[in-house]
């Protein structure tokens, strides 16, 4: 039995089409979002916001230690610089360890990449958040329930 009278869809088709993209669209939420989901729904778009949040930190960091953020004085950035430096002397080569210690703009650095290393949760937050934005800017995202539906239904008329 046809559930199509005068060639429009039944009510029922409807409802089901609306059912089947809902259920669709909840299975998604209910995992955790996560970078895995982020890189299965989003590809390269994740990776670009990962990767421009970092490097946002990582330079608003940098200026933040060169204008004078760890201390006013020259023994205090100093100190500061010894500090990185031991911490990561069991890692880097020693001529990156020597680099620290003389260049203040290497020591700087060091001190920016040790800094934004507590914020990395932060971080993988705001680019969850800022991900299907940004891919929605640029035309690179799934496109969203409710014009997935509208569609579907204005098909099956």
């Amino acid at each position: 039995m046809s559930s199509k009278k005068a060639g429009k869809p039944a009510e029922g088709e409807a409802a089901k089409a609306l059912e089947v993209e809902t259920a669709s669209a909840e299975a998604p939420a209910e995992e955790k979002m996560s970078f895995s989901l982020l890189w299965k729904r989003y590809g390269a778009v994740a990776v670009g916001t990962h990767f421009g949040v970092y490097f946002a930190t990582l330079a608003g960091l940098f200026v933040a230690v060169k204008n004078g953020a760890l201390g006013a004085t020259e023994e205090e950035r100093l100190a500061s610089v010894e500090k990185a430096a031991g911490i990561l002397e069991p890692y880097a080569p020693a001529s990156v360890v020597a680099a620290i210690r003389t260049s203040p703009d290497t020591g700087a650095f060091a001190i920016a990449w040790l800094a934004a290393k507590p914020t990395e949760p932060i971080r993988l937050l705001v680019t969850i958040f800022l991900t299907p934005k940004i891919a929605r800017l640029f035309g690179r995202a799934p496109p969203l329930l409710l014009k997935k539906v509208a569609e579907k239904v204005t098909q099956k008329k």
